[in-house]
Order: C-alpha cells, then sequence, then structure tokens
C-alpha cells in the first residue's frame, strides 16, 4: 500500500485559524495555551492534576466497558497504567456506521502515536478514544462511503421513525447484517479476511450504532492498547461533576453539561431548584432533545410537581420510546399518582426494553430494581381484583 503525505494547507476548505494555529503559531498564540508540539504536550502533562482517587473511579468503569467490547490484554494494562498516573492522549469521533469516515481511523492512530512518543520521551501516556455515542443526529453516522475500483459505493442504514435519542442507544436493525457482508466483500488487501470478519461480528442486528463502532475498534486496535470511553455510561457523569461545573463557568450555554449536571442533582434528590434551572436551559437550547425533556420531566417529579413532570415525560417518551430509563420515571410517578396499573405498564415496558438491549450496555442495577418494581405492582394489583378481596 503506497502512503502520499498531503499538507493541510493544501486540502481545500481550511479554516485560516486552524493553518495559523499549524504554521505561524506565534500569531494565534492568544487564542492557546499550548503549541503544536511534542515538547508542549511534555510541559503541560507536569501540571497536571488528576485526583488519585478520580482516576481510580474512571479505571474501574472504562475496565468493564473496554472488557465488554472485547478488548484485550493491551487495553487493561494500559488501564491499570493509567490508573496509575499515566497521562491520557485523547482523540474521539461520532460512532459513524462501519467506524465511518477514514479520519475516525486516523485519529485513534494519532492518539496511539503521540501515546507512544511521549512514553518513549518519558512522560508515561496512554491513547484513550472518545466515542460520541451521546450525539443525537443520526442521519450523521448512519451511512458510510467506501471507494471500490474506482468508483463510490454508499451504504446506508434507515432512518428512525421517533428521532431523539442519542445514537449510541439506537440497535442497528436486521438491515445492518446483509449491508455488513456487503461491505465486507468490498475490502481488499492482505488484510481484508480478518478486517472483513471484524466488520461482520461487530455489526448484528440487536447492537447499538455505539456498540458496534466499539467492538470494531476494539478489534482493528487490539495490539495497541487503545482505551474506549462510551460517554453514556452514567457512572462517568457521576465522576465528573466537578469538572462539569469547571465547563459552565467558561461555557454557560453547554446544552448537555447543562443537562448532565442538572440530571445528577436530580436523581440525587439534591439542590434541585438548581437542578430545574440547569434543565429548562438545557431544553430551551435544545429543545427536541428527549433526554433533556426526560430529564426536565424528572427533576419536576422530584419537586413535586407531577403534571409538569407528566408533560414532559410523555414528550420524551413520544421521541424516546423505547429508552427504559424514561418507561421507568413514567412508572415511579403513576405509583406517586395513585395509578398503579399504568405504573405497572410502563416498568414492564423498562423492562423489557432493558432485555432488548445489548448486554455491555445494560445497567444491572436499574433493571433489578425495575423488575423489583414490578413485581411488588403485580401482587399489589392481584390483591386489588374483587376475586381475591
Amino acid at each position: 500500500m503506497g502512503c502520499l503525505s498531503i499538507p493541510f494547507q493544501r486540502l481545500p476548505h481550511q479554516p485560516k485559524l486552524f493553518l495559523r494555529f499549524l504554521n505561524d503559531f506565534s500569531s494565534v498564540s492568544q487564542f492557546y495555551p499550548h503549541p503544536p508540539s511534542l515538547e508542549a504536550i511534555q510541559q503541560a502533562s507536569k501540571s497536571l492534576d488528576y485526583p488519585d482517587s478520580r482516576r481510580r473511579e474512571v479505571a474501574a468503569v472504562l475496565r468493564e466497558t473496554n472488557t465488554s467490547l472485547g478488548s484485550g490484554e493491551a487495553t487493561a494494562k494500559n488501564i491499570d497504567r493509567l490508573a496509575s498516573g499515566a497521562v491520557a492522549v485523547l482523540s474521539g469521533q461520532q460512532v459513524g456506521l462501519f467506524g465511518g469516515p477514514a479520519y475516525a481511523f486516523y485519529k485513534a492512530l494519532s492518539a496511539i502515536q503521540i501515546a507512544h512518543e511521549l512514553t518513549q520521551s518519558g512522560v508515561d501516556a496512554v491513547p484513550i478514544f472518545w466515542m460520541a455515542t451521546e450525539d443525537h443526529d443520526l442521519d450523521e453516522v448512519r451511512h458510510v462511503s467506501w471507494f471500490h475500483s474506482g468508483k463510490r459505493t454508499r451504504f446506508e442504514l434507515p432512518a428512525e421513525e421517533k428521532p431523539g435519542r442519542p445514537v449510541g442507544q439506537v440497535k442497528l436493525g436486521p438491515a445492518v447484517e446483509e449491508i455488513a457482508k456487503t461491505a465486507a466483500e468490498l475490502l481488499g488487501g492482505a488484510s481484508s479476511p480478518t478486517i472483513a470478519k471484524y466488520l461482520q461480528e461487530s455489526y448484528s442486528a440487536d447492537e447499538t450504532y455505539g456498540s458496534a463502532f466499539g467492538k470494531l475498534f476494539a478489534r482493528v486496535f487490539a495490539d495497541y492498547g487503545l482505551i474506549l470511553v462510551d460517554p453514556l455510561d452514567g457512572r462517568l457523569h457521576r465522576v465528573a461533576a466537578p469538572v462539569f461545573r469547571k465547563v459552565l463557568a467558561t461555557d454557560p450555554q453547554n446544552a448537555a453539561v447543562l443537562n448532565y449536571l442538572g440530571y445528577m442533582l436530580a436523581d440525587r434528590g439534591v439542590k434541585l431548584d438548581e437542578a430545574l434551572i440547569m434543565i429548562k436551559k438545557a431544553v430551551e437550547l435544545e429543545p427536541a432533545n428527549g433526554a433533556y425533556l426526560d430529564s426536565l420531566g424528572w427533576a419536576y417529579f422530584r419537586l413535586g410537581k407531577y403534571e409538569l413532570a407528566e408533560d414532559n415525560l410523555m414528550k420524551a417518551s413520544q421521541r424516546m420510546g423505547t429508552d427504559p430509563t424514561v418507561q421507568d420515571h413514567l412508572g415511579d410517578l403513576y405509583q406517586k399518582t395513585g395509578r398503579l396499573k399504568l405504573a405497572a405498564a410502563h416498568w414492564e415496558r423498562a423492562v423489557n426494553e432493558w432485555n432488548k438491549t445489548v448486554p455491555a450496555e445494560v445497567d444491572t442495577d436499574n433493571l433489578a430494581q425495575v423488575t423489583q418494581k414490578l413485581e411488588s405492582a403485580k401482587v399489589k394489583l392481584a390483591k386489588e381484583e374483587p376475586g381475591n378481596k
């Protein structure tokens, strides 16, 4: 395979700021704390302050996530290094079909190479890839184009009937298996049998855009110890709460962070007025976002404003009805307002949705809690039937 290095300035539509950042840093240095050089990264790494307790929590989550995706021994060792103090070289990309555009792979390779060079220079570093599973733009990730024999071939999966869910929760569906088979047949080169096997192992009907992407990258980069991050994992949100507040101090219009922090507070039942303000602001910024509407409904529920809670939770369900958390929230609302039969119906729906979820993405604690609530409701409803009184 021949490789050709093309300077960014030869590529069309490159922003002037970006080109000056690369080629004339002094002219834009007021906008950036560090120049784009290995020496600058080495220097910056000396000033990092990351608490050991947070490292251990993050490492535990990453270990579980990467094991479920099929990552190997090299990744496990890198997670151990991260827990012991290694710095992270982070890259990331949307979880596009079949890995998305080529630069998703280039980004992963860049993180791997920079981490290697840093480690060789005496700064222990590991490569991390952030999978943008929380992105809601399904149209951007449900298709990909490949070039084969001088022609472009486009692969595309159907759109959702009710958009609004994070793409990392959207199942691929049965159509993906035939498309993956066709794509595998187009692969060329000495490694094509291996890559074809990875592709078809990763992309099956019951996988989501997030889990399939993660499994593919885990296999492709198994020998390089790439650590994959799934930001949909709620445990990472809790660990990141102090960081979120710092982000909001500099970017108060960040809808995702407003929702994360607001929901975390509401779910814990603390600082509810503050949580409501943050979530309402997130919804104002993205009014069609089903996850934000669920957060708003849950905050109102925690505040005892049940009519507003129902209104927003129903809107969330209309946009992302297969999300088990939304159904669980509706179940809790209906139980609280004396509508146990409706509550049981939504808890049962939540359990069914969890059971249809890829095992790696199941919140086992939540599933157990919902199952217990459902069984308890069934017992009470059975006692209320006329023949059992």
